[in-house]
Parts: C-alpha cells; sequence; structure tokens
C-alpha cells in the first residue's frame, strides 16, 4: 500500500497520503497505530521529495509553517487518547469528501505568513486526526513567483517536518 500510494503522489503531486491512510483506518490497527504508521511512511515519502528538490526549498516558509505546525499535536493528543476508531473513520470520510468537494481556496495565496502559519496549525492538529492534510494544505504552498519545484519541495519539506511533531507527540 504505501509503495502504490507513494506512485500515486508521486505521479499526481498529492493524494496518495490520504489512500494510505484509508487504508490504514480499514485495517485492524488502532486509530493511533494507524496514524503514526501513515506518518512514518509519509516522513519517507516527503522526505525524498524534499532531498530531490531541495535547491528549490523556500527555508523561511519552513519558519513559519512550524509556528503552527510544532504546538497542535501537543494540544490535540490528550483528547485522542480513548478515541473509538469509527469516530475517526467518520471524521477521515468527512474530510476526505471535504477535500474533494469543496473548491480550491485560491484567497489563501496571498494571507502569505499567516497563510503558513494556518497551513501549519491544520497539519498539526487536523493531522492527528486524519493523519493525511497534503490537500489540506496545498492550496497555502500555491504561491506567485513559486515555481511547480519550489511547491513541491517546500510543501514537502513542511509535511516532513510535520510528521515528525506528530510522532514525537503520540
Amino acid at each position: 500500500a504505501a509503495f502504490c500510494t507513494a506512485i500515486i503522489s508521486g505521479a499526481i503531486g498529492l493524494g496518495g497520503g490520504t489512500i494510505l491512510v484509508a487504508i490504514l483506518m480499514s485495517t485492524e490497527l488502532s486509530h493511533k497505530t494507524a496514524i503514526a504508521t501513515h506518518a512514518a511512511v509519509q516522513l519517507v515519502s516527503n522526505g525524498a521529495r524534499t532531498v530531490a528538490y531541495f535547491q528549490h526549498v523556500k527555508w523561511s516558509a519552513l519558519g513559519l509553517f512550524l509556528i503552527g505546525a510544532i504546538p497542535t499535536p501537543f494540544l490535540v493528543a490528550p483528547a485522542l487518547v480513548n478515541l473509538d476508531k469509527s469516530w475517526a473513520q467518520l471524521v477521515l470520510g468527512i474530510f476526505i469528501l471535504f477535500v474533494t468537494l469543496t473548491p480550491k481556496l485560491k484567497e489563501l495565496r496571498s494571507i502569505s505568513g499567516l497563510g503558513l502559519i494556518v497551513a501549519g496549525a491544520l497539519a498539526g492538529g487536523v493531522g492527528m486526526v486524519v493523519g493525511a492534510t497534503g490537500t489540506l494544505i496545498a492550496p497555502f504552498y500555491m504561491r506567485e513567483g513559486w515555481s511547480r519545484e519550489t511547491v513541491i519541495g517546500t510543501k514537502a519539506l513542511c509535511q516532513s517536518s510535520a510528521h515528525v511533531v506528530k510522532l514525537i507527540a503520540f
């Protein structure tokens, strides 16, 4: 599943992590184990993209992203201790429908610094419940003057860092 969803992410640019977490959540794994496994797999996947696009990364974006990404997993983690897996699956289903059916939030591109902080908070907080947030935070990286390579490398670096923080929180 990890290999196939990595191919999907590589070919399309995103979505593989969402499919992977859906697969993991459909198994006998606990919610905590499924999300932590997803984070570990995606850390490798995003880490590889970071290395591939390293020269294009906008490092200033990482600092802003981490302002939101570092505290939120630790704020959300206590609420997940007794979370029933069926509730987590329901939230994941609603999340997938939300990111699939809502129009791209283009106005988020113009909220430069604040947008990246919000992206970090979403990746850290929502990511603790649903795992995959790449499709949710992608609009925050679609910026004027950023090349395709810059978007891919910077988003991959930020998501890698969010996965590390989530693993520590778990």
